[in-house]
């Protein structure tokens, strides 16, 4: 007889949470014009871009299936510091921006501007789609949204996460998992001696696409995760922030326009430290400290060739900041993409010096152009594995050494021959920076990677593909009920027996331990290298245990192959006495609780900057 297990509230948002599905009559994309980086941005010959973003069928503000931007007034501190007369900032709260207008999808929106709030609202739409995008492709699914979204679906609300271009007067943005809504603060910049800034002048966070990719990430990953908010140690927040900052800085290096005119610029030798320049100009390009991670390990000169004993160490007592933390995750996987581009770059190089080039402003055009294709392929699959690794992470507490095992488990699974080390250079990076790595018994490949479960489970027979039930071809959303009938199968499957929940990480219900809850169970798409597809359950079931003073979470991710089979069993167990004990002094000595990222965030100081 199965022992209780409860559905958690999320376990249905797929079947509610997905894009606007267009009709063959209507056009696959829209395109609308953003920044390359933020308004402050210098020295590119593009400093704007018109990017396509999936169509869609718009309300004014604008407001679709995913995203919707908040209308209404605007805030009293803006329109002050605007100099708007009422009646202007009343026209603008009623007439929010309507991109159904033919003017706007002839001319791809509004163009680029600091002085109209408008632009800020689509800027924050279009890098938003743009952003979910590369989250869908890499997860094979339609990304979901945190627990703020079931509560709208029970509450018969629309599920888009709400953006608020202009939400406050701060040096801040942030997402809010509570209200499920991505805020973006407005500041006065301060004195300087950039002949760029005005002092004094209005910086607008929504204008930056690096803050608004770290936000979305924020958002993305509380989606992915039922439990990762909850402050377990050290590495959590600092996970958090690492994450958001990989994703704002890969994006940068897949935009092939960028990265030809930096290339071009470059006065670098033609190696490895073509692309560490690269990627100071970025860094130092990026607004504010979003991508502050990035700059301060490219300022130490961080790379594949760096002494072991320059990098700043895992183990070092000063670096416990979320913020000053994460950057030694951004540190890790940038030194990997490195390590891989000088590999890759290898042959275009000798070509180069064949030809007389001893540095970037002296390659040939075509030469750029196919170097920095091949930088934009490099960072689109590094920021592959890096999102499809959060499926391969254990269900909380994460780490960031599980994270670097997730990492070589993610990347094999669809590659199993790495022809060009991309998992050799991701160990190795996370090795010189004293990664703490549990349970392991080398840095092998073999070693890191996720196992199948030791003993011998039977197949979960109810989650055989045979019998999944789809709306179409497995791709589209299936419905609400055949989310629950999933996650009932699974249920069942981890509560048949005490001993098949320790195998799961639990404990048996009673005094202390409360019920095994299924808190999500999704469906992947994924291509591998050889062309062909792979489809899988994703799950996870986690449980609570309560001594009157601090609850303790545990649990496993469960990954689940088209017979039923149990592929990956990766636990955090609930009744782990040590894991639990470091948890409470931890708790005691932070304080911890749920991660708030308004308060996260506002750790770091924003020092944005625009010309106004």
């Amino acid at each position: 007889m199965a022992l209780p297990y409860t559905l958690g509230p999320r376990v249905t948002l797929p079947a509610y949470i997905a894009p606007y599905a267009s009709s063959e009559s209507e056009p696959a994309t829209r395109s609308l014009w953003i920044y390359a980086l933020d308004p402050a941005t210098v020295g590119l010959r593009e400093p704007v871009l018109k990017i396509a973003v999936p169509y869609e069928r718009l309300l004014p503000g604008p407001s679709g299936a995913l995203f919707a931007v908040a209308g209404g007034a605007l805030h009293p501190d803006l329109v002050q510091a605007m100099d708007w007369m009422p009646s202007r900032a009343e026209r603008y709260a009623a007439h929010p921006l309507d991109l159904n207008e033919l003017s706007m999808a002839l001319n791809a929106g509004l163009l680029p501007s600091t002085g109209d709030p408008r632009f800020a609202a689509q800027m924050t739409y279009a890098v938003c789609q743009e952003v979910y995008g590369v989250f869908r492709k890499a997860l094979g699914r339609n990304p979901s949204w945190g627990p703020w979204a079931a509560q709208r679906v029970a509450d018969r609300k629309p599920t888009a996460l709400i953006l608020k271009p202009q939400a406050f007067r701060d040096t801040n943005a942030y997402y809010d998992p509570v209200a499920g809504t991505l805020e973006f603060g407005f500041f006065h910049a301060e004195k300087t001696s950039s002949p760029y800034v005005l002092p004094g002048g209005l910086v607008f966070t929504a204008l930056s696409r690096d803050i608004i990719a770290h936000e979305l990430s924020h958002a993305l990953l509380d989606g992915m995760r039922a439990q990762f908010v909850h402050d377990t140690h050290i590495d959590v927040g600092a996970f958090h922030e690492g994450f958001a900052d990989i994703i704002a800085m890969l994006m940068h290096f897949s935009r092939e326009e960028l990265v030809v005119q930096a290339l071009e610029e470059s006065t670098r030798g033609l190696n490895v430290d073509l692309l560490l320049e690269m990627g100071k100009q970025f860094g130092e390009a990026i607004n504010g400290e979003i991508g502050g991670a990035l700059r301060r390990a490219l300022k130490r000169e961080e790379s594949p060739d760096t002494p072991s004993d320059k990098l700043v160490k895992y183990s070092d007592p000063h670096c416990t900041e979320s913020h000053d933390r994460g950057s030694i995750l951004v540190s890790a996987i940038f030194e990997a993409f490195l390590s891989v581009y000088q590999r890759k770059a290898k042959p275009f190089f000798k070509i180069a010096r064949l030809t007389g080039a001893e540095t970037g402003t002296q390659m040939s055009a075509e030469l750029l152009q196919l170097l920095a294709s091949e930088v934009g392929k490099l960072a689109a699959h590094f920021l592959s594995i890096c999102i499809r690794a959060i499926d391969y992470c254990p269900p909380v507490d994460i780490r960031f050494g599980e994270y670097l095992r997730a990492l070589i488990t993610a990347d094999h699974d669809i590659v199993a021959n790495d022809r060009l080390g991309y998992r050799d250079a991701l160990i190795k990076a996370f090795r010189r920076r004293d990664i703490a790595l549990d349970h392991v018994v080398d840095l092998s490949e073999d070693s890191l990677r996720w196992k199948a479960p030791d003993l011998d489970l039977p197949p979960v027979d109810a989650l055989r593909f045979s019998l999944l039930r789809f709306t179409d071809t497995g791709i589209e959303r299936a419905n609400a009920s055949e989310y629950e009938r999933r996650a009932h199968a699974l249920g069942r499957y981890v509560t048949a027996s005490p001993e098949r929940l320790a195998v799961f990480g639990l404990h048996e219900p009673g005094q202390r331990y409360g019920p095994v809850v299924v808190e999500s169970i999704r469906l992947a798409h994924q291509a591998m290298s050889d062309g062909m597809y792979r489809s899988q359950l994703v799950a996870e079931v986690t449980q609570e245990r309560n001594d009157g003073r601090r609850s303790f979470i545990g649990g496993a991710t469960v990954l689940i192959g088209n017979q039923g089979n149990i592929r990956y069993l990766i636990r955090k167990r609930v009744d782990d006495m040590k894991r639990r004990h470091e948890e409470q002094l931890y708790a005691v000595e932070r304080d911890a609780q749920k991660l708030n990222f308004k308060v996260l965030h506002k750790k770091r100081k924003i020092k944005a900057i625009a010309r106004t």
